[in-house]
């Protein structure tokens, strides 16, 4: 199982909306030798939960695509306005409902919120109090299965233990008849960060490290990065226009932009080291 931060939170994964979830499962998989882990279909969309690295390095990436938009339109509306982009980051953490209502008592908008299933409560930090980005923050009373278990079961092509997202699941294994292309490389690339752009790195201070108790490993004057165990790093960039920018791999073979998402290859020297 990947570590969560001390805190007990973890960063699940970033979400990328796209319009085709087949052609992007299909260049993920060519690229990066993703795994897809799990998925849904559910009013308003579908999903696939990919790895993007191995048991014990990478990060989750999910791919989200309008899905009977008659029901909710949500996601066809951003996508209409913004084509392939980003569309959130999601931490898990043991007691969602407190943490909602310690940020609401402080002024952040929370939006889409909903506590009445077990398995999947969330609710959503709106961008304009999350650096430019919507922040996912979400429990579960279902223990995820271990990541290598999730992996072995990609690798052979069975059907991975059913995670719950939401009620109103229709076919948790809508992809498990695809057949996507081969990876380029011999082992898959590792997602070791998502860059984020920032406005104001007091306010990373404040929801990444203290909100979301993430961990401080390097900053500069201009830069802050946080990681949660070892689930994931972001790392924040003080700019004038706030949002997710890249995704930094190693072992990428070739850069790429999937939509306005940028997929690079990780610097070797971000910010100076924390010690």
């Amino acid at each position: 199982m990947i570590a969560a931060a001390a805190s007990g939170v973890a960063l699940d994964h970033l979400a990328l909306a796209v319009p085709d979830i087949d052609a992007a499962l299909d260049r993920l998989r060519a690229e990066l030798g993703a795994a897809i882990i799990s998925g849904d279909e559910v009013p308003g969309y579908r999903f696939a939960m990919t790895r993007v690295g191995d048991a014990e390095r990478g990060m989750n990436l999910e791919l989200l695509e309008p899905w009977q938009s008659e029901a909710d339109d949500f996601l066809e509306r951003f996508v209409r306005r913004r084509g392939a982009a980003p569309h959130h980051i999601t931490f898990l953490q043991p007691d969602v409902r407190t943490t909602a209502d310690a940020l609401a008592a402080r002024g952040y908008r929370l939006v889409r919120t909903k506590f009445d299933f077990g398995p999947w409560q969330e609710t959503f930090i709106h961008p304009e109090h999350g650096c430019g980005t919507v922040i996912q923050l979400a429990a579960s009373t279902v223990p995820a299965p271990p990541m290598a278990e999730l992996l072995d079961a990609a690798a052979a092509g069975r059907r991975p233990p059913p995670v719950p997202f939401d009620e109103r699941s229709q076919n948790p294994f809508w992809w498990a008849l695809r057949h996507p292309p081969a990876p380029r490389g011999a082992r898959p690339a590792v997602l070791e960060r998502v860059a984020v752009e920032v406005a104001d790195l007091g306010l990373v201070r404040e929801l990444f490290l203290g909100a979301l108790g993430g961990e401080l490993c390097s900053e500069s004057p201009t830069s802050i990065e946080v990681a949660w165990g070892t689930t994931g790093r972001i790392r924040f960039v003080r700019a004038s226009e706030p949002g997710v920018r890249a995704l930094e791999l190693s072992g990428l073979a070739r850069e790429f932009d999937l939509g306005s998402a940028r997929f690079r290859r990780s610097p070797r020297h971000v910010s100076r080291t924390i010690d």
